[in-house]
């Protein structure tokens, strides 16, 4: 048994099929092919079995990967510990984030961090809750910044993550100034369900939205949208009204744009919490242990 056995093992289990892992690890379909068969054999084990174009986990394969993680991410931990011995002042951190996290809490938190470690260079990742998850399971992020919900937290609390709350931000309405809202300072649940709402398409804030709504909202009232930007955009032009966290008053500066409106929500809110997310049992070098300290403070 080979650890790069194990490693082509993970990774075609990762991409679908080995035409796919052997292109990210940089090989041969034929070399992977032969050194899982060569891996099978020596276990007596059959690991996959095909479903169409693509292979899935037999049984026993399914009852071997947790233990092949285990392994990966010891060895993974070990070479991380070396290195560190080797450099202690040399390496990186891959920061995911959600993009309200970046208006108030970021930029003065990697300021704080490149003063006590200059040289560890830091890679951001900007992307949605639920893949920003993903991105820490699978590895592809050390840390990461996330709006929660309810549901998001019962998701982390059964799972290899820990989460930290860092703040809660609650959320304003904005119209254009055209709009007849734009006359007064609020908007009830009431007014807002006979609006077009515009929204992002996917995400954490939009579920929170959907769910406080219910079925009271028609689908077909919703603009589904990219970026916070392209909503606002719309709501300028009166295509609709827009939800979005209170922080973004002050990166936009809405509060000088003519063109809108702010209006506190009266009887309802959508508060979310702002979390550093990170795995358990990882191995934490200094630098990185410094990092989420840093991102821990108040």
């Amino acid at each position: 048994m080979e650890m790069r056995q194990l490693r082509y093992f993970d990774s075609i289990v990762k991409y679908g099929t080995m035409r796919e892992a052997a292109a990210k690890l940089f090989i041969s379909e034929p070399s992977i092919s032969q050194q899982i068969n060569e891996f099978q054999k020596e276990i007596g084990l059959p690991l996959f079995e095909k479903q169409g174009r693509k292979i899935a986990l037999t049984s026993e394969g399914k009852q071997l990967l947790p233990l092949v993680k285990s392994v990966l991410e010891a060895v993974t931990s070990m070479e991380n510990a070396i290195s560190e011995i080797v450099n202690p002042e040399v390496g990186s951190i891959k920061l995911g984030f959600v993009s309200v996290t970046t208006l108030d809490i970021v930029p003065n938190k990697l300021m704080e961090f490149a003063k006590i470690c200059p040289d560890i260079r830091v890679e951001m990742v900007e992307s949605g809750t639920l893949e920003l998850i993903e991105c820490l399971l699978n590895g592809n992020v050390d840390v990461a910044l996330i709006s929660v919900n309810s549901r998001i937290k019962s998701v982390i609390e059964l799972s290899d993550m820990q989460c930290k709350i860092l703040s809660n931000v609650s959320s304003v309405a904005i119209v254009s100034y055209n709009h007849p809202f734009a006359k007064q300072d609020k908007i009830s649940l009431n007014q807002l369900l006979d609006e077009r709402i515009i929204l992002r398409r996917q995400g954490v804030y939009r579920e929170e939205i959907f769910s406080l709504l219910g079925d009271a909202i028609k689908r077909d009232s919703i603009y589904s949208v990219d970026t916070q930007d392209i909503a606002l955009k719309l709501v300028e032009l009166g295509l609709g009204i827009t939800i979005i966290p209170e922080p973004y008053i002050s990166t936009w500066k809405l509060n000088e744009n003519p063109q809108v409106k702010i209006l506190l929500l009266d009887d309802f809110q959508i508060n979310l919490d702002i979390c550093l997310i990170y795995k358990k049992n990882q191995y934490r070098p200094k630098f990185l242990a410094n990092f989420m300290r840093i991102f821990s403070d108040n």
